[in-house]
């Protein structure tokens, strides 16, 4: 079952990283990372990818 949402929130806060920081990173809005995070939307596979990056982390980790 993919669980982005957690995922994502859990390991950017473990790291320590705003939203804001991830989205000036991204060049997305920080109300799409807080979308991201709350499942209301979805990174697109590109975002996804550099998500992964920035945490130095696989895509796996963030999905599953």
């Amino acid at each position: 079952m993919i669980n982005l949402s957690a995922n994502l929130k859990k390991i950017r806060n473990r790291r320590e990283v705003s939203q804001m920081t991830v989205a000036k990173k991204l060049g997305v809005t920080r109300q799409a990372v807080s979308q991201w995070e709350h499942n209301i939307t979805y990174p697109d596979i590109e975002n996804l990818v550099k998500l992964s990056q920035i945490f130095h982390c696989d895509i796996n980790e963030l999905l599953f």
